[in-house]
């Protein structure tokens, strides 16, 4: 435990600007602060400062808030915890909570002063629980110390009476002796003074008198143990002469003839009073955190169906936008053949064809003179021997647009029905194929691949399903698949390269991953571990939201996704990390 006058507090949250206002408030109120930006800096800070209160937020990369909490806790169970959320999410609270968090707040924190109410009242809680604790640890100490002692007291009772009361007469406790019928026959000042009597008043009350109603039993049950010969140490509630309650540690001895039987008992009391109404106030304090947690749980609840409902409108909306333009791509292309037949039709060799009809019938009753002697004629069987072959290639031309067109409709029927694949989403976890998915993403995105140049790799393991929600990881794919194609905008057309693979993770078994690579100018290294945090984008005109959200929908499914630059210095790898689930576990929730 450390010995400084004022408290440390260490806030991990990713927002730099939220860091700040914590800072500022904190400082106010004459803390000392500490900052990590994630989880695994805030974990070294905590075992290298051990701070007196940690404020951690719940979504951040690398290490996020309820891994900070379990490993704090595990290896600090008494320090305060503070988890601020901007999820939303009612199982985040519920599991925080009992992860051993101290409280659970909300982003976006409006009411600064809550939150220093908050800090200060888990620090007052901390003090208590540690000073209650320590008082323990030493009431223990001295209990055992205090009735060796009285032993050595009574065996040498005999020996030196003087002795005995010099000890009995200091000693701190209350200490009394009582005969069989559990009155008492002798009492010391301090004893007295406890109960609000004097020594002469004390001597001769029956030890039951004194006890509350409500233990009688409890104390008759002891007793009776005691008249069997046992040793005995409990919790007590007595009631002074003026009413007051009175909570004591109680150990009696009995007191022994030499012939073994018991004649008396000796008594000892410990003034825990104080330490009583502390746990009490502690229970207070637990039922109204337990109120507040189930008045915040309806709240999320509501709130949880309002942003469930939002977040799958957004998601269809960016699906559908992506869709929308695809088939925009795919139509074009339509246009463009149609507009190409017509420019075929409107200058075909047929109108050229029907005026040499036209000419041979004029001359049909002469037609042997016209052909061997009239030099129109003799042009016209040339132009008639020469027209199969342009009409041939103008035919082939026609067939190689109508092929085009076919193969277009065909790549709009399949964009729509991987689309209608997923029209009738809920919000289960169901188990299902990675790879299928991964496919109805490159379904979608195929025009935007061919019209980025890109070259797509495949590498498909044979992969056991997985528990996802198949809308929100197509929807992950999707974005991720898309920023690709812009990063790689400025590689040249040849050299642009996209891999997507699916298979186990070579570090675990347990888990499959997916990675999606790109060669592009990859991602400065400042910016690697902010990429997922709300609102950060570094394109003009952009809100920021796409791959925070990407984040979010991969971490209620169990996940984990994570961004590396490669090896090679060129582009960056995207990983999804899914784990397999066990035979003895539920397919959906």
């Amino acid at each position: 435990m450390n010995d400084r006058k004022t408290p440390l507090i260490l806030t991990i949250d990713d927002e730099k600007y939220i860091r700040d206002s914590f800072r500022s408030l904190l400082e106010d109120h004459e803390y000392q602060v500490l900052e990590a930006e994630n989880g695994r800096i805030g974990l070294e800070l905590f075992e290298n400062e051990k701070p007196d209160l940690i404020l951690v937020d719940m979504r951040m990369p690398v290490v996020d808030g309820l891994e900070v909490l379990e490993k704090v806790t595990s290896a600090s169970p008494d320090t305060p915890i503070i988890v601020i959320s901007g999820a939303g999410e009612i199982k985040d609270a519920v599991k925080a909570l009992r992860l051993g968090a101290w409280d659970y707040l909300m982003k976006p924190i409006t009411d600064l002063d809550m939150l220093a109410h908050t800090i200060e009242r888990a620090l007052e809680r901390r003090r208590l629980i540690r000073e209650n604790k320590e008082y323990q640890e030493h009431l223990e100490e001295k209990v055992a110390e205090q009735t060796k002692n009285l032993a050595q007291a009574h065996q040498e009772l005999q020996k030196s009476e003087k002795q005995y009361r010099t000890i009995v007469e200091t000693a701190r406790e209350g200490i009394w002796i009582t005969d069989k019928q559990n009155r008492i026959q002798f009492a010391t000042e301090q004893s007295a003074k406890m109960f609000g009597y004097t020594i002469e008043d004390m001597k001769n009350i029956e030890l039951a008198s004194l006890v509350d109603p409500v233990f009688f039993d409890k104390f008759m049950d002891y007793t009776d143990k005691f008249f069997n010969g046992e040793s005995s140490q409990f919790d007590m509630k007595f009631i002074r002469k003026d009413g007051s309650e009175l909570w004591g540690i109680v150990s009696s001895s009995p007191i022994m003839d030499e012939s073994g039987s018991i004649q008396s008992s000796f008594t000892m009391i410990m003034d825990i009073t104080d330490r009583k109404k502390a746990e009490e106030e502690l229970a207070r304090h637990k039922d109204h955190l337990e109120e507040l947690v189930r008045e915040r749980t309806e709240e999320l609840e509501r709130t949880h169906k309002e942003l469930v409902e939002k977040a799958h409108k957004a998601g269809m909306a960016d699906i559908a936008t992506d869709i929308v333009h695809n088939i925009g791509n795919v139509l074009n292309s339509v246009k463009t053949s149609v507009q190409i037949i017509d420019n075929v039709v409107n200058n075909s060799l047929m109108i050229n064809f029907k005026k040499a009809n036209e000419l041979l019938r004029e001359n049909i009753d002469s037609l042997e003179e016209f052909i061997c002697k009239d030099e129109k004629g003799k042009l016209l069987m040339n132009y008639y021997l020469k027209i199969e072959e342009g009409l041939d290639e103008e035919q082939l031309q026609v067939k190689e647009l109508i092929e085009r067109m076919r193969r277009m409709v065909d790549a709009i029927a399949d964009i729509v029905s991987a689309q209608q694949s997923y029209t009738t989403f809920d919000w289960l976890v169901e188990e299902a194929d990675l790879r299928k998915t991964v496919s109805d993403a490159i379904t979608v995105m195929n025009q935007q691949i061919e019209a980025f140049h890109i070259d797509l790799k495949l590498d498909f393991a044979e992969v056991p399903p997985v528990p996802i929600q198949r809308i929100k990881l197509l929807h992950v794919l999707i974005n991720i698949i898309k920023n690709a194609g812009e990063a790689m905008a400025s590689v040249p057309n040849h050299e642009r390269s996209f891999s997507i693979s699916v298979g186990y993770d070579p570090i675990d078994s347990k888990t499959i991953l997916i990675r999606l690579k790109d060669n592009g100018p990859g991602i400065s290294p400042e910016n690697l571990e902010r990429i997922f945090s709300y609102g950060f984008t570094t394109k003009k005109g952009r809100h920021g939201l796409g791959l925070h959200s990407c984040a979010n929908y991969i971490t209620e499914m169990g996940g984990k996704i994570w961004a590396e630059n490669n090896s090679s210095g060129k582009g960056t790898t995207f990983f999804l990390k899914f784990r397999i689930p066990d035979k003895t576990e539920p397919t959906s929730i």
